[in-house]
């Protein structure tokens, strides 16, 4: 779709190759008069009947004393995060898309269109575990790298549960890529929440990081990648585990009767926050001999 475009993509020129050649095929030789985006006209004469063209947004080229019925061909060459359309209109009005054919006497027009390409990289964070906290913010480092630059800004929206927009706001883009949050801050999320840069370029390579987990373990997914299509949404998953173990023990006391008789015991373990069955290994010990039991599909 349409976006904002930058300064700098305002002010970049795009390159076009006119190819022009007689009716009977052969490229044309003749000079012909190029008058540039500054007005200033040139008599050039095509090399194998081509002419290169640098045009900036809002800018034309004006090529004069071509031939009545001179076979021509406009492209652009192709810039990564812009597509581009053409629209030719002949001396009679009628348009079409065709950017090739004979040229009519009068004049026939090539306008070509660029529309800048982007997508949308979303950091997420979860937060698991019986000992996680679920309002700690933990902060994020994010880079970005496109060949030919960047946008100087973004837009972002930081979103909670279901995607509801909680903030919004522009994140500068350094030199080197570091996004950064109003004041220079780093993105700082908590469980369940998300940070998405809009409008980021087609053609972006983005790296995200967590900068300070404490004593959690992170797992992560995606945390490279590129925005390589228009209307991407790119997705970096991070997730935080902590857990807090105890110990349970059992002690058997026996009043009168047999004291040498071994009784038994079936414990079960299950998740205190689902009350699913637990699974693995478990360490204990009887009389202070070491073992280790494994738990079966009932914990």
């Amino acid at each position: 779709g349409a976006h904002e475009l930058t300064d700098s993509e305002l002010a970049r020129e795009f390159t076009f190759d006119v190819t022009l050649a007689r009716t009977d095929g052969t490229p044309l030789d003749a000079p012909v008069l190029i008058t540039g985006p500054s007005g200033e006209a040139e008599l050039v004469t095509p090399e194998g009947g081509r002419i290169e063209l640098s045009l900036a947004d809002g800018q034309s080229a004006r090529i004069s004393g071509v031939p009545a019925e001179t076979s021509f061909s406009a492209s652009e060459r192709a810039v990564p995060g812009f597509a581009a359309s053409c629209e030719v209109t002949g001396p009679d009005g009628t348009s079409n898309s065709t950017s090739a054919g004979a040229l009519a006497a009068g004049t026939t027009t090539a306008r070509f269109t660029n529309t800048k390409q982007v997508g949308t990289l979303v950091v997420s964070k979860s937060v698991a575990g019986n000992a996680a906290e679920t309002t700690r913010a933990f902060p994020f480092g994010v880079t970005l790298e496109r060949e030919g630059g960047l946008p100087e800004s973004l837009p972002y929206e930081l979103r909670g549960a279901g995607g509801a927009v909680l903030a919004s706001g522009t994140a500068t883009i350094g030199a080197d890529g570091t996004v950064a949050l109003e004041g220079g801050r780093d993105a700082a999320l908590v469980g369940g929440q998300e940070l998405a840069l809009l409008d980021v370029p087609v053609g972006t390579s983005y790296a995200v990081s967590e900068k300070d987990a404490g004593d959690y373990e992170v797992t992560s997914a995606d945390e490279r990648g590129t925005i390589d299509g228009d209307g991407q949404t790119a997705r970096a998953t991070f997730t935080n585990t902590r857990m807090a173990y105890g110990s349970l023990s059992v002690e058997k006391r026996v009043v009168g009767g047999d004291h040498q008789r071994a009784f038994e015991f079936t414990v079960t373990l299950t998740d205190g926050e689902g009350g699913d069955p637990l699974s693995g290994e478990l360490n204990f010990e009887v009389d202070g001999a070491k073992r280790t039991a494994s738990l079966d599909a009932s914990g």
